[in-house]
């Protein structure tokens, strides 16, 4: 969904937090063609406006992404190694549909 100056979340928030006006996530929005960054869900599948995702080291805004790829690389605190294992644990352990 493209960013709306309505929102609760307004240019003013968003701006000062990440770094990026509104105009800067509708053309990251465009870029992504519309969808999550990880998953690929589209904003129009997803119905929400995604969140910006950025680096908690440098502050760096890396993309926009459905709430839950933004949580799940939260919860592995952005590390690629975790992520790396949570991979191959699935590899390993997927059963055959």
């Amino acid at each position: 969904l493209e960013y709306d100056r309505h929102k609760k979340q307004s240019g003013a928030y968003i701006h000062p937090k990440y770094g990026i006006t509104p105009e800067q996530f509708n053309t990251m929005m465009v870029e992504q063609n519309n969808s999550c960054a990880i998953c690929g869900v589209t904003a129009e599948e997803y119905g929400k406006r995604f969140s910006i995702d950025h680096c908690h080291t440098t502050g760096t805004v890396r993309g926009l992404l459905c709430m839950h790829c933004n949580t799940a690389l939260g919860h592995f605190r952005d590390d690629v190694e975790s992520l790396e294992r949570a991979v191959k644990y699935l590899e390993n352990t997927h059963e055959a549909v």
